[in-house]
């Protein structure tokens, strides 16, 4: 099966075993990179500047964001954690650098164990092709706590 008008496109193929192949689903794993002490204000982009796994290239490391390459839902989730201990954190999307208002669409947790505060999440979300996405974080502890290295985001296409 191909896109667009050419077998340039492959997006979907079926192997000799039957299996269905789809050798372009775009993927990622992003991580924080570096050592803890970072200073981090509420409202920033996360910084997930390094990546271990980037199918398709669609994850930039450099402005840290994603950007569709095909229109569909895809699953974003990770962990967001603060060395420090705080009343919440949590993260809003970016949708094509425009703060998602859907309230409530990531809740915070606080967890408040061991001098530090984490939000795991997972999101779902429909992009269309060439929309992008970022995280904000938020927390409530004051100043410009570090971000700890354990914070990491992955995304991919569900379908």
């Amino acid at each position: 099966f191909y896109t667009g008008s050419t077998t340039n496109n492959l997006s979907m193929a079926i192997n000799e075993n039957g299996i269905v192949t789809m050798p372009y689903q775009p993927a990622f794993k992003a991580h924080v990179y570096g050592s803890s002490g970072a200073g981090f204000s509420s409202g920033s982009v996360i910084p997930f500047s390094a990546t271990s796994l980037n199918i398709g290239s669609h994850y930039n490391n450099s402005n840290y964001t994603f950007t569709a390459p095909v229109a569909g839902v895809y699953v974003f989730g990770g962990m967001f954690r603060v060395d420090v201990v705080a009343g919440y954190v949590h993260l809003i999307p970016r949708i094509n650098g425009v703060q998602s208002q859907q309230v409530g669409e990531l809740p915070g947790l606080s967890t408040g164990n061991g001098g530090f505060t984490a939000a795991p999440f997972v999101y779902l979300r429909y992009l269309a092709v060439n929309d992008y996405i970022s995280f904000e974080g938020h927390h409530n502890a004051g100043g410009t706590p570090p971000i700890n290295t354990q914070t990491f985001l992955y995304g991919y296409l569900q379908s």
